[in-house]
């Protein structure tokens, strides 16, 4: 018998959410690093993110594009998707909550 035949269903449809959420922030924690890691190792300019010499920035423009494409799919294809997977009682709630 395993640890998981012994929940309720409900119980391990909680778990299995819980799990999903883990992944979830996984991808986008992996997906954080290799956007930052690859801005750092691209870098052809003398720039400063953190002294705000933004200008002096420069990364080559098949870098740029693909960093481009991967920031909208983090920000904006990865939660839409997470969006989706939720039941529509707690839809409706962050719904409310964003709406003030």
């Amino acid at each position: 018998m395993t640890k998981d035949s012994r929940l309720s269903p409900g119980e391990a449809r909680t778990r299995q959410r819980q799990r999903r959420q883990i992944i979830y922030i996984g991808i986008a924690a992996f997906l954080g690093a290799v956007i930052g890691g690859t801005t750092g190792i691209f870098d052809q300019g003398d720039g400063n993110l953190f002294a705000g010499n933004w200008g002096d920035l420069s990364l080559p423009p098949g870098v740029a594009i693909a960093l481009t494409m991967a920031l909208v799919l983090s920000f904006f294809a990865l939660p839409l998707y997470g969006f989706t997977q939720i039941d529509d009682y707690k839809r409706e709630m962050i719904i409310a909550w964003l709406r003030g």
